[in-house]
Protein backbone atom coordinates (compact mmCIF):
# COMPACT_ATOMS: atom_id res chain seq x y z
CA UNK A 1 0.00 0.00 0.00
CA UNK A 2 3.02 2.28 0.49
CA UNK A 3 4.29 1.73 -2.51
CA UNK A 4 0.98 2.64 -3.75
CA UNK A 5 0.21 5.75 -2.32
CA UNK A 6 3.95 7.04 -3.41
CA UNK A 7 2.60 6.14 -7.13
CA UNK A 8 -0.23 8.94 -6.31
CA UNK A 9 2.32 11.47 -5.66
CA UNK A 10 3.89 11.33 -8.83
CA UNK A 11 2.38 13.38 -12.35
CA UNK A 12 1.45 10.23 -14.37
CA UNK A 13 0.38 12.80 -17.00
CA UNK A 14 4.34 14.62 -17.32
CA UNK A 15 5.72 11.37 -17.18
CA UNK A 16 3.92 10.60 -20.55
CA UNK A 17 3.61 14.34 -21.48
CA UNK A 18 7.24 15.02 -23.25
CA UNK A 19 6.72 11.65 -25.74
CA UNK A 20 2.70 11.11 -26.47
CA UNK A 21 2.19 14.77 -27.78
CA UNK A 22 3.97 17.21 -30.09
CA UNK A 23 2.17 19.85 -29.11
CA UNK A 24 4.37 22.99 -27.75
CA UNK A 25 2.58 25.47 -25.15
CA UNK A 26 2.00 28.23 -28.12
CA UNK A 27 -0.59 30.63 -28.61
CA UNK A 28 -3.23 29.91 -31.03
CA UNK A 29 -1.80 32.04 -34.21
CA UNK A 30 1.41 30.18 -33.96
CA UNK A 31 0.86 26.39 -33.78
CA UNK A 32 3.83 24.62 -35.40
CA UNK A 33 3.18 21.78 -37.05
CA UNK A 34 6.72 21.02 -38.08
CA UNK A 35 8.06 18.46 -35.71
CA UNK A 36 11.00 19.16 -33.64
CA UNK A 37 13.28 16.66 -31.51
CA UNK A 38 15.64 18.75 -28.79
CA UNK A 39 17.96 15.99 -27.39
CA UNK A 40 18.24 15.27 -23.45
CA UNK A 41 21.75 14.55 -22.82
CA UNK A 42 21.27 12.24 -19.71
CA UNK A 43 22.68 7.89 -19.04
CA UNK A 44 19.21 6.32 -18.56
CA UNK A 45 18.77 2.46 -18.59
CA UNK A 46 15.53 1.79 -21.52
CA UNK A 47 13.57 -0.92 -20.80
CA UNK A 48 11.68 -2.76 -24.05
CA UNK A 49 8.76 -4.36 -22.43
CA UNK A 50 7.87 -7.55 -24.59
CA UNK A 51 5.70 -10.65 -24.38
CA UNK A 52 8.78 -12.92 -24.02
CA UNK A 53 11.73 -10.51 -23.67
CA UNK A 54 12.97 -7.96 -22.34
CA UNK A 55 15.37 -5.79 -24.04
CA UNK A 56 17.47 -3.48 -22.06
CA UNK A 57 19.54 -0.84 -23.76
CA UNK A 58 22.36 1.93 -21.31
CA UNK A 59 22.76 5.06 -23.34
CA UNK A 60 22.40 8.85 -23.91
CA UNK A 61 22.10 11.28 -26.08
CA UNK A 62 24.83 13.48 -26.89
CA UNK A 63 25.25 16.54 -29.59
CA UNK A 64 22.56 15.00 -32.12
CA UNK A 65 23.76 11.38 -31.66
CA UNK A 66 22.71 8.26 -29.42
CA UNK A 67 25.40 5.98 -27.54
CA UNK A 68 24.63 3.19 -26.97
CA UNK A 69 27.51 1.56 -23.80
CA UNK A 70 25.37 -1.62 -23.00
CA UNK A 71 22.90 -3.92 -24.62
CA UNK A 72 21.46 -7.27 -23.81
CA UNK A 73 17.92 -9.09 -23.49
CA UNK A 74 17.09 -12.20 -21.78
CA UNK A 75 13.52 -14.20 -21.66
CA UNK A 76 11.63 -13.80 -18.36
CA UNK A 77 9.63 -16.28 -16.60
CA UNK A 78 7.05 -13.67 -16.01
CA UNK A 79 6.39 -12.73 -18.99
CA UNK A 80 3.41 -14.11 -21.12
CA UNK A 81 0.74 -13.18 -23.44
CA UNK A 82 -1.76 -11.87 -20.72
CA UNK A 83 -2.49 -8.05 -20.83
CA UNK A 84 -2.34 -8.11 -17.25
CA UNK A 85 0.99 -9.91 -16.96
CA UNK A 86 2.61 -6.83 -15.40
CA UNK A 87 0.90 -7.34 -12.25
CA UNK A 88 3.50 -9.85 -11.63
CA UNK A 89 5.63 -7.22 -9.93
CA UNK A 90 7.05 -9.53 -7.88
CA UNK A 91 9.39 -12.29 -10.11
CA UNK A 92 10.21 -9.59 -13.56
CA UNK A 93 11.71 -7.02 -11.40
CA UNK A 94 14.05 -9.13 -9.43
CA UNK A 95 14.58 -10.10 -13.01
CA UNK A 96 15.88 -7.23 -14.06
CA UNK A 97 17.42 -6.25 -11.08
CA UNK A 98 19.72 -9.36 -11.32
CA UNK A 99 20.52 -8.79 -14.82
CA UNK A 100 21.18 -5.13 -14.50
CA UNK A 101 23.91 -5.75 -11.26
CA UNK A 102 25.37 -9.14 -13.48
CA UNK A 103 25.80 -6.23 -15.99
CA UNK A 104 27.68 -4.07 -13.86
CA UNK A 105 25.13 -1.14 -14.62
CA UNK A 106 24.77 1.23 -11.99
CA UNK A 107 22.48 3.85 -13.63
CA UNK A 108 19.18 3.83 -12.07
CA UNK A 109 17.03 6.57 -14.03
CA UNK A 110 15.03 4.26 -15.96
CA UNK A 111 13.40 4.66 -19.44
CA UNK A 112 10.38 2.11 -20.08
CA UNK A 113 8.15 1.15 -23.51
CA UNK A 114 5.93 -1.43 -24.41
CA UNK A 115 2.71 -1.71 -26.37
CA UNK A 116 -0.51 -3.01 -25.37
CA UNK A 117 -4.12 -3.07 -27.08
CA UNK A 118 -5.62 -1.22 -24.46
CA UNK A 119 -3.92 1.36 -25.34
CA UNK A 120 -6.79 3.22 -27.67
CA UNK A 121 -5.69 5.53 -30.64
CA UNK A 122 -7.94 7.27 -32.92
CA UNK A 123 -8.01 9.76 -35.53
CA UNK A 124 -10.42 12.88 -35.37
CA UNK A 125 -11.31 15.92 -36.80
CA UNK A 126 -11.26 18.83 -34.78
CA UNK A 127 -12.03 23.12 -34.91
CA UNK A 128 -8.36 24.83 -35.21
CA UNK A 129 -7.52 26.09 -31.42
CA UNK A 130 -5.37 27.17 -29.16
CA UNK A 131 -3.54 23.94 -27.10
CA UNK A 132 -5.26 24.53 -24.32
CA UNK A 133 -8.60 24.55 -26.02
CA UNK A 134 -7.81 21.48 -27.78
CA UNK A 135 -6.78 19.15 -25.26
CA UNK A 136 -10.72 19.89 -24.22
CA UNK A 137 -11.94 19.60 -27.71
CA UNK A 138 -9.73 15.84 -28.02
CA UNK A 139 -11.45 14.46 -24.99
CA UNK A 140 -14.96 15.59 -25.94
CA UNK A 141 -14.41 13.91 -29.50
CA UNK A 142 -12.67 10.85 -28.34
CA UNK A 143 -15.21 10.80 -25.52
CA UNK A 144 -18.50 10.87 -27.92
CA UNK A 145 -16.96 7.81 -30.06
CA UNK A 146 -15.32 5.73 -27.31
CA UNK A 147 -17.81 4.26 -24.65
CA UNK A 148 -14.91 4.47 -21.73
CA UNK A 149 -14.79 6.79 -18.76
CA UNK A 150 -12.16 8.82 -19.24
CA UNK A 151 -10.83 9.55 -15.68
CA UNK A 152 -9.35 5.88 -16.08
CA UNK A 153 -7.04 6.93 -18.91
CA UNK A 154 -4.91 9.43 -19.49
CA UNK A 155 -5.21 11.50 -23.02
CA UNK A 156 -2.58 12.59 -25.25
CA UNK A 157 -2.37 13.77 -28.84
CA UNK A 158 -0.67 14.74 -31.62
CA UNK A 159 -1.22 17.28 -34.90
CA UNK A 160 -1.36 15.48 -38.41
CA UNK A 161 -2.18 17.88 -40.44
CA UNK A 162 -3.95 21.29 -41.26
CA UNK A 163 -7.15 21.40 -43.09
CA UNK A 164 -9.81 23.04 -44.58
CA UNK A 165 -13.54 21.56 -44.16
CA UNK A 166 -16.70 23.31 -45.64
CA UNK A 167 -14.59 26.75 -45.40
CA UNK A 168 -13.48 25.72 -41.70
CA UNK A 169 -9.83 25.74 -40.37
CA UNK A 170 -9.44 22.35 -38.47
CA UNK A 171 -6.96 20.06 -37.55
CA UNK A 172 -6.55 16.51 -37.89
CA UNK A 173 -5.27 15.16 -34.91
CA UNK A 174 -4.68 11.47 -33.45
CA UNK A 175 -5.70 11.10 -30.07
CA UNK A 176 -3.81 8.24 -27.89
CA UNK A 177 -5.71 6.92 -24.62
CA UNK A 178 -3.66 4.93 -22.18
CA UNK A 179 -4.89 3.05 -19.68
CA UNK A 180 -3.86 4.78 -16.13
CA UNK A 181 -4.07 1.29 -14.55
CA UNK A 182 -1.54 0.22 -16.88
CA UNK A 183 0.72 3.70 -16.38
CA UNK A 184 1.28 2.44 -12.42
CA UNK A 185 1.66 -1.22 -13.40
CA UNK A 186 5.07 0.06 -15.21
CA UNK A 187 6.09 2.62 -12.76
CA UNK A 188 5.82 -0.10 -9.64
CA UNK A 189 7.33 -2.56 -12.40
CA UNK A 190 10.52 -0.40 -12.12
CA UNK A 191 10.68 1.22 -8.83
CA UNK A 192 10.47 -2.75 -7.35
CA UNK A 193 13.37 -3.19 -9.50
CA UNK A 194 15.31 -0.66 -7.40
CA UNK A 195 14.88 1.51 -10.74
CA UNK A 196 13.72 5.39 -10.37
CA UNK A 197 11.04 5.99 -13.28
CA UNK A 198 12.32 8.59 -15.74
CA UNK A 199 10.03 7.91 -18.42
CA UNK A 200 7.45 5.97 -19.77
CA UNK A 201 6.91 5.40 -23.88
CA UNK A 202 4.63 3.29 -26.69
CA UNK A 203 6.99 1.24 -29.21
CA UNK A 204 5.10 3.28 -32.06
CA UNK A 205 6.11 6.72 -29.96
CA UNK A 206 10.07 5.46 -29.80
CA UNK A 207 10.15 4.60 -33.28
CA UNK A 208 8.55 7.96 -34.57
CA UNK A 209 11.79 9.99 -32.49
CA UNK A 210 13.90 7.28 -34.51
CA UNK A 211 12.49 8.60 -37.89
CA UNK A 212 12.82 12.44 -36.37
CA UNK A 213 16.21 11.76 -35.21
CA UNK A 214 16.96 10.50 -38.80
CA UNK A 215 17.74 7.36 -37.65
CA UNK A 216 16.27 5.12 -39.89
CA UNK A 217 15.38 6.92 -43.20
CA UNK A 218 17.39 9.24 -45.10
CA UNK A 219 16.42 13.35 -44.91
CA UNK A 220 15.83 13.38 -48.77
CA UNK A 221 13.04 10.84 -48.51
CA UNK A 222 11.75 12.04 -45.15
CA UNK A 223 8.39 13.48 -46.66
CA UNK A 224 7.71 9.89 -47.92
CA UNK A 225 5.24 7.57 -46.53
CA UNK A 226 6.63 4.30 -44.71
CA UNK A 227 5.21 1.66 -42.82
CA UNK A 228 7.53 0.21 -40.00
CA UNK A 229 6.50 -3.33 -38.81
CA UNK A 230 7.62 -4.68 -36.02
CA UNK A 231 8.01 -8.27 -35.80
CA UNK A 232 7.68 -9.69 -32.49
CA UNK A 233 7.10 -13.01 -30.68
CA UNK A 234 3.74 -12.90 -30.11
CA UNK A 235 2.08 -9.40 -31.94
CA UNK A 236 3.53 -8.07 -35.43
CA UNK A 237 2.69 -4.22 -35.38
CA UNK A 238 2.04 -2.22 -38.05
CA UNK A 239 3.06 1.75 -38.53
CA UNK A 240 2.60 4.00 -40.60
CA UNK A 241 4.26 7.49 -40.96
CA UNK A 242 3.91 10.73 -43.29
CA UNK A 243 6.47 13.46 -42.83
CA UNK A 244 7.46 12.43 -39.40
CA UNK A 245 4.03 11.69 -37.82
CA UNK A 246 2.53 8.87 -37.17
CA UNK A 247 -1.03 8.29 -39.25
CA UNK A 248 -1.76 5.20 -39.00
CA UNK A 249 -0.64 2.08 -36.24
CA UNK A 250 -2.64 -1.54 -36.00
CA UNK A 251 -1.20 -4.22 -33.77
CA UNK A 252 -2.11 -8.27 -35.33
CA UNK A 253 -1.89 -10.72 -32.36
CA UNK A 254 0.57 -13.22 -34.06
CA UNK A 255 3.78 -13.41 -34.21
CA UNK A 256 7.34 -15.88 -34.65
CA UNK A 257 5.73 -17.78 -31.00
CA UNK A 258 2.78 -18.78 -33.06
CA UNK A 259 4.95 -20.49 -35.83
CA UNK A 260 7.10 -22.31 -32.86
CA UNK A 261 4.00 -23.53 -31.25
CA UNK A 262 2.79 -25.00 -34.94
CA UNK A 263 6.34 -26.63 -35.71
CA UNK A 264 6.40 -28.38 -32.36
CA UNK A 265 2.83 -29.86 -32.66
CA UNK A 266 3.15 -30.72 -35.70
CA UNK A 267 6.22 -32.61 -35.03
CA UNK A 268 6.03 -33.57 -31.88
CA UNK A 269 9.01 -31.80 -30.39
CA UNK A 270 9.48 -29.05 -27.52
CA UNK A 271 8.99 -25.27 -28.04
CA UNK A 272 12.62 -24.52 -27.89
CA UNK A 273 13.83 -27.09 -30.43
CA UNK A 274 10.76 -26.04 -32.71
CA UNK A 275 12.46 -22.68 -32.16
CA UNK A 276 15.48 -23.69 -33.29
CA UNK A 277 14.51 -25.74 -36.67
CA UNK A 278 12.17 -22.92 -37.49
CA UNK A 279 15.38 -20.95 -37.70
CA UNK A 280 17.62 -23.62 -39.43
CA UNK A 281 15.25 -24.61 -42.15
CA UNK A 282 13.51 -21.59 -42.81
CA UNK A 283 14.06 -20.08 -46.33
CA UNK A 284 11.18 -18.28 -47.60
CA UNK A 285 11.84 -18.46 -51.74
CA UNK A 286 12.75 -22.32 -51.21
CA UNK A 287 9.81 -23.28 -48.77
CA UNK A 288 9.30 -26.66 -50.76
CA UNK A 289 13.03 -28.07 -49.53
CA UNK A 290 11.40 -29.20 -45.97
CA UNK A 291 7.80 -29.92 -44.45
CA UNK A 292 9.11 -27.34 -41.49
CA UNK A 293 9.99 -24.40 -44.04
CA UNK A 294 6.57 -25.27 -45.99
CA UNK A 295 4.84 -24.76 -42.69
CA UNK A 296 6.97 -21.60 -41.91
CA UNK A 297 5.46 -20.13 -45.29
CA UNK A 298 1.80 -21.08 -44.66
CA UNK A 299 2.17 -19.11 -41.46
CA UNK A 300 3.82 -16.32 -42.88
CA UNK A 301 1.07 -15.75 -45.90
CA UNK A 302 -1.21 -15.26 -42.69
CA UNK A 303 0.90 -12.66 -41.71
CA UNK A 304 1.08 -10.98 -44.89
CA UNK A 305 -2.92 -11.45 -45.37
CA UNK A 306 -3.52 -9.11 -42.23
CA UNK A 307 -0.65 -6.32 -43.35
CA UNK A 308 -2.05 -6.12 -46.26
CA UNK A 309 -5.40 -5.52 -44.74
CA UNK A 310 -4.06 -2.91 -43.12
CA UNK A 311 -2.20 -1.60 -46.06
CA UNK A 312 -5.80 -1.12 -47.99
CA UNK A 313 -7.32 0.23 -45.12
CA UNK A 314 -4.67 3.16 -45.00
CA UNK A 315 -4.76 3.57 -48.90
CA UNK A 316 -8.43 3.71 -49.21
CA UNK A 317 -8.47 6.52 -46.42
CA UNK A 318 -7.61 9.04 -48.89
CA UNK A 319 -6.83 8.99 -52.25
CA UNK A 320 -2.57 9.24 -52.62
CA UNK A 321 -1.84 7.46 -49.68
CA UNK A 322 0.88 5.24 -50.93
CA UNK A 323 3.73 3.69 -49.31
CA UNK A 324 6.92 4.27 -50.50
CA UNK A 325 9.10 1.82 -48.52
CA UNK A 326 8.35 -1.31 -45.80
CA UNK A 327 10.79 -1.14 -43.32
CA UNK A 328 11.02 -4.73 -41.03
CA UNK A 329 12.57 -5.44 -37.33
CA UNK A 330 12.28 -7.26 -34.37
CA UNK A 331 13.25 -11.25 -33.82
CA UNK A 332 10.63 -12.71 -36.74
CA UNK A 333 11.80 -10.08 -39.15
CA UNK A 334 15.06 -12.57 -39.25
CA UNK A 335 13.36 -14.99 -40.86
CA UNK A 336 15.23 -16.21 -44.03
CA UNK A 337 14.07 -14.61 -47.40
CA UNK A 338 11.66 -12.26 -45.83
CA UNK A 339 12.26 -8.90 -47.24
CA UNK A 340 12.58 -10.95 -51.24
CA UNK A 341 8.97 -12.38 -49.88
CA UNK A 342 7.45 -9.47 -48.74
CA UNK A 343 8.93 -6.86 -51.88
CA UNK A 344 6.99 -9.81 -54.42
CA UNK A 345 4.18 -9.81 -52.43
CA UNK A 346 3.74 -5.89 -51.96
CA UNK A 347 5.02 -4.41 -54.83
CA UNK A 348 7.02 -1.79 -52.47
CA UNK A 349 11.05 -1.74 -51.10
CA UNK A 350 11.01 -3.63 -47.95
CA UNK A 351 14.24 -3.72 -45.99
CA UNK A 352 15.50 -5.01 -42.52
CA UNK A 353 16.68 -2.57 -40.54
CA UNK A 354 20.00 -3.76 -39.49
CA UNK A 355 22.13 -0.10 -39.40
CA UNK A 356 20.26 3.66 -37.42
CA UNK A 357 22.27 6.32 -38.98
CA UNK A 358 23.25 8.58 -35.82
CA UNK A 359 23.77 5.92 -33.15
CA UNK A 360 27.21 5.15 -31.89
CA UNK A 361 27.73 1.47 -30.14
CA UNK A 362 30.27 0.92 -27.49
CA UNK A 363 33.01 -1.22 -29.23
CA UNK A 364 32.26 -4.23 -26.52
CA UNK A 365 28.42 -3.92 -28.16
CA UNK A 366 27.41 -6.21 -30.58
CA UNK A 367 25.42 -3.75 -33.21
CA UNK A 368 24.45 -6.81 -35.54
CA UNK A 369 21.73 -7.41 -33.28
CA UNK A 370 20.43 -3.61 -33.42
CA UNK A 371 16.76 -4.39 -34.55
CA UNK A 372 16.39 -6.46 -31.70
CA UNK A 373 16.18 -3.05 -29.57
CA UNK A 374 14.83 -0.29 -32.03
CA UNK A 375 11.73 0.49 -29.38
CA UNK A 376 14.65 0.71 -26.33
CA UNK A 377 16.67 2.82 -28.21
CA UNK A 378 14.45 4.91 -29.48
CA UNK A 379 13.05 5.80 -25.81
CA UNK A 380 16.51 6.78 -24.78
CA UNK A 381 15.41 10.17 -26.78
CA UNK A 382 13.70 12.60 -24.88
CA UNK A 383 11.98 15.93 -26.13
Amino acid sequence: MEKLKKLTQIDIKKLLNSDLSSLKKQKKATIDLKPRIPLINKKVISLDIGTQNIKVIVGKCSRNKIIIENAFMFKSSAINSNEDSLKNITVLPKEIETFLINNNIKVKSANCTGNSTTIINREIIVPYASEDELETLVKFELQHYLPINMDDYIVQFSILEKIVVDGMDKLRILGIIYPIKLVKNYMLLLQNAKLKPNALDVNYNSIKKLILHGDITNEENAQETIAVIDMGAESLEADIYTNHNLEFTRMIKSGGKQIDIKIAQSFNMSIISAETEKIQQCDLMNYEKSEISSLIREEVEEWMGEIGRIIQFFKNKKVGNDISKIFIHGGSSRLKGLEEYMEAKFNTPVKHIDNLNNVVFNKDVNSEEIDHYLNAIGAIIRV
